[in-house]
């Protein structure tokens, strides 16, 4: 892959700049703070675009347009395969978008992310970091250099693959493995076996309280159905008492008017009974009176027929004594008949009063039989109220307390029995998180102990193949100054020359010049496609002599190579030693 052209449309501090690049070497020179970081930054988010990683992110802040906001983007014409492509990116939040097109057919390749990483031979943004792309590692103390370095080629060697660190992975599994020994709990079995046993207890404690309910609700069925029969008997026979009690209620008042009545009557007729007897006991005395001149009348007719013959008395005399006694007699009949018929009166009158009194007293006698039986209804519904339906009214309501208690009781156990699945399913889960803790610690130790042996083969395979290309670059780099570059059983990077050093007792610049070529041992070894080499102020700590042997091993390659410095040394060396025209580029510097 080769890349052609970069058109910077909005980028950083540029705006509508075209940069073309050479297949072979190119050098872009500029002072600081020209744009040559910018640049770097820019080939990198062609390919990988700014909203992936947290690097990309971070230069998508950091290169935001500074003179037009509203545009953000630009793009890049490169070679793969014999054939021209252009990126067209928008890193714009509003409108991002990402366009690849075949320049010669002028056809927009889809889906444009999958055809460029198919096209870049599928290199993910951490190996080309790692690898092609070498930044500018100025403010990286020789420490940290040292120890990077010392991670890269342990990585390298050990793991083949850039981005996979032996030790650290190691260590994270160890921390995996005590991170998830924390998480187990180790009562974890017995807690599952108490709450079981706890909850088979409830269960049964429940199934009883339930039989218990279901025979109690029977029970008041059966109560309430023979309360309810005996409730429809004793209204119908109170109902009977009180109709009774009601048609007693009226035979008395009724009788009460008749006795009134009768009492009324009796007084009448006491009154009366005076009277008839004074008329009795003078009519009485009249015809005793008649009764008298009459036996006087009767006696005196012969005597006075007796005188008159003997006296010789005037019959006149004896007419009249004899008129006197008719009317006498006439007067007694008429006296005999009146008293007669007061006498009949009488009789008539007293046997009235008899029947009235007999009537009275009758009246009495009823009214006394009306109230012995309203006291007996009155009894008999006094003593229904306190009858067996009162007593199976009781037992009826103490069942349905006795059913309310045993409902709340259930209640209560439910609860418990929720509360108690809760917990046991809680612990389950607990178990059950348990075994996938002890899965994944035995999955951590096998893990722990595969990694170990892939990494004694790989480091016995193809560590030595790499180290041994990494050690070929150093010698041409250093001209033979060291021949190789070895990792001790302590996994301390040592290098080989007229004696052996330690990484940490050689200069800055010659440990750059070894993470240079453990980069361009693992550019070899991990990129299936020829990816330039992009340099950002590489050989900063450099000699003009390794700097030459550096670059006359980066032209060595077949890649081509992009040098962004800040120094006129680069172009002079191209010069001096002599690299062809198509192998470099002569490029127009950059200007603030």
């Amino acid at each position: 892959m080769k890349i052609v052209e970069l058109q910077i449309s909005h980028f950083g501090k540029f705006h509508d700049k075209n940069i073309s690049l050479n297949p072979g070497m190119n050098v872009i020179e500029g002072a600081n703070e020209a744009g040559k970081s910018t640049i770097f930054a820019f080939i990198f988010a062609m390919l990988f675009g700014l909203d992936g990683s947290e690097y990309a992110l971070e230069l998508k802040k950091k290169y935001e347009p500074w003179d037009d906001k509203g545009g953000y983007g630009g793009a890049m014409v490169f070679e793969s395969e014999g054939r021209s492509y252009l990126i067209e990116r928008s890193f714009l939040a509003d409108a991002p978008y990402l366009h690849l097109t075949e320049v010669e057919s002028g056809r927009e390749l889809v889906p444009a992310a999958d055809r460029l990483r198919q096209l870049t031979g599928y290199i993910t943004e951490s190996v080309y970091s790692n690898t092609v792309s070498i930044g500018q590692m100025r403010g990286i103390s020789v420490e940290e250099l040292a120890s990077e370095l010392k991670e890269h080629v342990n990585n390298i060697g050990r793991g083949k693959n850039i981005n996979i660190s032996i030790q650290s992975t190691q260590d994270e599994l160890a921390k995996r493995r005590i991170s998830l020994q924390k998480r187990q709990r180790n009562d974890i079995d017995a807690a599952v076996k108490e709450l079981t046993a706890a909850k088979e207890g409830i269960e049964k404690e429940l199934e009883t309280n339930l039989t218990r309910y279901v025979e109690k609700v029977r029970q008041l069925r059966t109560g309430r159905s023979e309360e309810y029969e005996r409730f429809s008997d004793r209204e119908e026979k109170a109902k009977e008492r009180k109709n009774l009690a009601a048609s007693l209620e009226e035979d008395e008042k009724r009788l009460k008017e008749e006795l009134a009545r009768y009492s009324q009557q009796k007084d009448e007729l006491v009154k009366q009974a005076g009277g008839v007897k004074n008329s009795s006991s003078a009519l009485g005395a009249l015809q005793i009176v008649c009764i008298a001149l009459a036996a006087a009348f009767i006696t005196a007719i012969p005597l006075s027929v007796y005188l008159h013959y003997t006296a010789r008395l005037r019959w006149r005399f004896v007419a009249v004594i004899g008129v006197m006694c008719v009317i006498g007699a006439c007067a007694m009949a008429v006296l005999f008949a009146v008293s007669g018929r007061r006498r009949r009166q009488r009789i008539n009158f007293f046997r009235l009063a008899q029947d009235r009194a007999s009537k009275y007293e009758e009246t009495e006698r009823e009214l006394n039989a009306i109230a012995r039986k309203k006291s007996e209804i009155i009894k008999a519904l006094s003593e229904t109220d306190n009858d067996e339906y009162h007593v199976l009214h009781e037992q009826n309501t103490e069942l349905e307390k006795e059913i309310q208690r045993l409902s709340w009781e259930q209640q209560g156990i439910t609860a418990r029995l929720d509360s108690t699945n809760e917990k046991l399913e809680i612990a389950r889960r607990d178990r059950e998180e348990n075994d996938r803790i002890n899965r994944d610690i035995a999955a951590v130790r096998t893990a722990m102990q595969m990694l170990f042996l892939a990494a004694r083969q790989i480091e016995d395979s193809f560590g030595f193949e790499m180290l041994g290309r990494a050690s070929d670059y150093f010698a041409a780099v250093t001209g033979g100054r060291y021949s190789k570059m070895i990792i001790g059983d302590d996994k301390r990077v040592r290098l080989v020359g007229e004696r052996t050093v330690d990484l940490l007792q050689v200069s800055r610049g010659t440990i750059e010049q070894a993470y240079l070529c453990i980069r361009m041992a693992a550019a070899d070894c991990f990129t299936q496609m020829k990816l330039p080499f992009i340099l950002d102020d590489t050989f900063a700590f450099f000699d003009d002599d390794r700097t030459a042997g550096a670059m006359e091993l980066l032209g060595s390659c077949n890649r081509q190579v992009i040098i962004l410095t800040c120094q006129k040394r680069e172009k002079r060396i191209l010069a001096d030693r002599g690299f062809s025209k198509n192998r470099q580029a002569e490029q127009q510097p950059l200007k603030r």
